[in-house]
């Protein structure tokens, strides 16, 4: 079983003090926050916000909302809520009812998103640290031209590779994928791929990570001039992310 706990928690010189409001798995977990905006609109719609306010009041200063996420009794994480999550999740693309999965649609956006926006939040989120130096083959051109671009492409057994990471951070900083569009597309592809073979709670987890994203990446570009925006702008709160196979 896979556990998970939300807390409203408020850090202080003496530590984190935490208020636990409910424990479930994380998939029941969620349906508390999905409904909500955001999380003020949670804390003020909590059906116990009295209880809140008193831990407020005690604690002199305002908290905010975590999940706490259990994988084992050794492994635990802290994730960022689910909130403004009203449809459900979709565990297989359907292309006749135009149904995506999360990982779908967030293959889209880093394939192509406003000024590279989405995929500086997949590594501010950390949600694919796990495979990040998984090995792409690339052909001599695309490992000189990579190279020729400042990134160093890997020489092992007479072949060229990129590291997953590598690749990330080229669409980062460039506006076209030119010499790398063939093994970005591949790992996208991959990536997917192995996202699909997890077994449900896992396929779960990485689903919500990745609307999580989604809506922040929504609600960036709706309400700042992304022209303005770089990498150095994303100042994310630290979050220890599950390490899970993909």
């Amino acid at each position: 079983m896979h556990n998970a706990t939300l807390m409203y928690v408020i850090n202080g010189k003496d530590g984190a003090k935490n208020l636990r409001l409910f424990s479930e798995s994380l998939f029941n977990l969620d349906k508390y926050t999905c409904n909500y905006k955001n999380e003020d609109d949670f804390v003020r719609n909590y059906r116990n916000k009295a209880e809140i306010d008193k831990f407020v009041r005690e604690n002199g200063r305002i908290g905010h909302i975590v999940v706490s996420y259990s994988k084992s009794t050794t492994e635990r994480a802290q994730l960022l809520p689910l909130f403004n999550s009203k449809d459900i999740f979709i565990f297989k693309d359907d292309p006749y009812s135009g149904k995506e999965t999360e990982m779908e649609k967030a293959r889209k956006l880093l394939f192509n998103s406003k000024n590279q926006i989405f995929t500086k939040l997949i590594f501010s989120l950390k949600i694919f640290d796990i495979i990040l130096f998984n090995l792409m083959p690339l052909t001599y051109k695309e490992a000189e031209l990579l190279s020729k671009a400042g990134f160093n492409p890997l020489y092992l057994n007479n072949n060229y590779y990129a590291h997953y990471k590598t690749l990330f951070e080229y669409r980062i900083y460039n506006n076209k994928l030119s010499c790398i569009r063939r093994p970005y597309e591949l790992m996208l592809d991959d990536i997917k791929e192995r996202m699909m073979r997890l077994e449900s709670n896992m396929f779960y987890y990485y689903n919500r990570q990745l609307r999580i994203a989604i809506n922040m990446y929504n609600e960036l570009v709706t309400s700042i001039s992304v022209h303005n925006l770089n990498i150095k702008n994303f100042k994310m709160k630290k979050y220890k992310i599950v390490k899970c196979s993909l």
